[in-house]
């Protein structure tokens, strides 16, 4: 039987097309990783300058809590 949805290629071509697929979706998964990394520590070093100990030592220090 003959291929209908597609014509057949020579098993190198096939074979360095799924090379370049997979080398494309390492890159993808790689570069997405890397830019969920970037958003993550963005979001997890955002801290108020009023917040903290040394905000707290200073309240202490004019007699607050």
């Amino acid at each position: 039987m003959e291929h209908v949805l597609r014509e057949p290629v020579e098993s190198r071509c096939a074979y360095e097309q799924r090379r370049k697929t997979l080398a494309f979706g390492m890159i993808l998964a790689l570069s997405l990783a890397l830019a969920l990394a970037f958003v993550l520590i963005g979001c997890g070093s955002v801290s108020s300058p009023r917040s903290g100990t040394a905000a707290r030592g200073a309240r202490i220090e004019r007699g607050g809590l």
